[in-house]
C-alpha cells in the first residue's frame, strides 16, 4: 500500500437548524416576555393604587378635620372614583385570561383590603372583586375541545408500535 491509497478523509459537519426546536424556543421566549411585561404593568398599577389610596385617606382626613380646610363633595367623589378605578385596573391586569391570574410580589395587603372594604364596599379577597367576563367564549371553548380531541387521537395513534404492525403483516 502506498501513501496515496491511505489518504484519510476528514468528516465535515454542516450546521443544521432544527426548526421545531427553534419554533418552540421562540414561543417560550415570546410568552415569557409578554408575562414579564404584564408583571411590570401590574407593578405600575399597584403603585397607582397606593397613590390613590393615600390621596383618598388625605381627603378623608381633611373632611374630618376643621371646617375651613374641608374638601368639597366633588373632591371626595373624585378621590373615591380614582381609588376604585385604580383597584379595577390592577385587578384586570392581574387576570391574564379568566381563571388565570398573575400573583405579583406587590399583591394587596390586609391594609389595602380593609381600605377597599371601608371606602368602596369591595371585598378584594373574593374571586371577583371587579366585573370580569363570566368565562370563556364559545369560540375558545370550541378550540379547547378541538385541541383535547386531537390530543386523545394522537395518543391513540402513537400508542401502536409501527414495527409490530409490520411483523403482523409478515406473518400473513
Amino acid at each position: 500500500m502506498d501513501a496515496h491509497s491511505l489518504q484519510l478523509t476528514a468528516q465535515v459537519f454542516e450546521p443544521v437548524v432544527n426548526f421545531p426546536a427553534l419554533g418552540s424556543f421562540l414561543v417560550i421566549v415570546a410568552v415569557f416576555s409578554l408575562l414579564q411585561f404584564r408583571i411590570l404593568q401590574v407593578n405600575e398599577a399597584a403603585e397607582r393604587r397606593k397613590e390613590a389610596l393615600a390621596q383618598l385617606r388625605s381627603i378623608k382626613a381633611r373632611e374630618l378635620s376643621s371646617a375651613d380646610n374641608r374638601p368639597s363633595p366633588e373632591q371626595i367623589q373624585q378621590a373615591l372614583e380614582g381609588f376604585e378605578q385604580a383597584i379595577k385596573n390592577e385587578e384586570s391586569l392581574r387576570t391574564v385570561i379568566p381563571g388565570i391570574r398573575i400573583v405579583a410580589p406587590n399583591a394587596s395587603s390586609e391594609e389595602d383590603v380593609r381600605a377597599a372594604k371601608q371606602f368602596l364596599g369591595l371585598d378584594l379577597r373574593t374571586e371577583s372583586a371587579v366585573n370580569e367576563p363570566g368565562g370563556l367564549s364559545t369560540g375558545a371553548i370550541g378550540v379547547l375541545v378541538l385541541v383535547g380531541i386531537s390530543q386523545v387521537a394522537l395518543l391513540y395513534m402513537l400508542s401502536f408500535d409501527p414495527m409490530k404492525a409490520h411483523d403482523i403483516y409478515a406473518q400473513l
